[in-house]
């Protein structure tokens, strides 16, 4: 869950505007949510994905990111601890890797920064190879 300053939300903490009754993730201020809200687009929002990869569901956000040196890839972020090593966010990641060049980005849930992660592919499941620090 990223940091949004306009909010005076840290990272890794749910907007204190979250509703979250029954499951449903929603926002109690969406009609006058600031800019930075209304711009955002996960992953999933963006074709990522079926109606069981919401973020909620899978406990991992998808972003296309762009990295400083200009290369794309994907961010990603683990909002439930242990949701990465899920069957089908490993499947997904693999499907990912195969059909887009450039990195991956990782955020696990109890990590306050992304890794960039090269990835290996066995089968239809991603394995994590390498990953260096990077601040985001």
């Amino acid at each position: 869950m990223p940091e949004i300053p306009e909010l005076d939300k840290p990272l890794n903490a749910w907007c204190r505007h979250a509703t979250l009754e029954g499951g449903a993730g929603g926002c109690g201020i969406y009609r006058s949510r600031p800019g930075v809200c209304r711009s955002f687009r996960c992953g999933w929002l963006d074709g990522l994905g079926g109606e069981q990869d919401r973020p909620d569901r899978l406990g991992v956000m998808w972003q296309q990111v762009k990295l400083p040196n200009g290369e794309s890839g994907l961010g990603v972020v683990e909002a439930r601890p242990g949701a990465l090593q899920s069957e089908r966010v490993q499947r997904q990641l693999a499907q990912w890797t195969r059909t887009h060049p450039g990195r991956v980005m990782i955020r696990e849930a109890s990590e306050p920064r992304f890794s960039l992660t090269a990835l290996t592919i066995q089968g239809e499941i991603a394995r994590v190879r390498s990953a260096e620090p990077h601040a985001a």
